[in-house]
């Protein structure tokens, strides 16, 4: 499937959704580069934990504190996870975040996907978005660009839940 032949959406998660959100966890590769976190066990990754998921999903959403989406291919395989996640709290500014499955890297999933996570944002009413990745991540560095954000520059950033602080490379765009 080329490029110009791909469509994806952009949507919450389902519970009929269980069987591609499977799916793609048990196929994925090995990881294929350092930035890729390819395949790991999922043992446990049953249509309960599925369940449980989507529920926490919803209550985050409902309390405005992050959105979670699946990006769906034409055939409804999960090819990508995209998150908005509220950093302040008049509910304005958020981070996003993507994953693309190495088994559809190289397609224009990330790129697709982030353009439609911008339309997102704007519904729900975000007007700055974050984006943060690994300082030597020339291809997520060259999509934010191509896309219209601004390069702020290497900052320490906040993960892990104030466990580590990683210098990343930051880029923000206004909505």
């Amino acid at each position: 499937m080329s490029e110009q032949d791909l469509v994806i959406t952009l949507r919450p998660f389902r519970q009929d959704d269980f069987n591609a959100w499977l799916w793609v966890h048990e196929h994925q590769h090995p990881s294929m580069n350092s930035f890729d976190e390819g395949y790991f066990p999922t043992q446990g990754f049953n249509e309960r934990y599925f369940n449980s998921l989507i529920t926490e999903y919803e209550e985050l959403s409902e309390n405005h504190d992050a959105f979670v989406f699946g990006a769906f291919d034409q055939e409804q395989r999960l090819c990508a996870i995209a998150q908005l996640i509220t950093l302040s709290d008049d509910l304005k500014t958020a981070e996003l975040k993507l994953r693309v499955f190495n088994l559809y890297f190289n397609r224009g999933v990330g790129k697709q996907s982030l353009i439609l996570l911008l339309e997102k944002a704007k519904e729900i009413g975000y007007s700055k978005l974050l984006a943060h990745c690994s300082l030597h991540h020339e291809v997520a560095q060259k999509l934010f660009t191509s896309l219209g954000f601004s390069d702020e520059g290497h900052k320490l950033v906040q993960e892990c839940d104030q466990v580590c602080w990683p210098t990343k490379h930051v880029f923000s765009i206004n909505l």
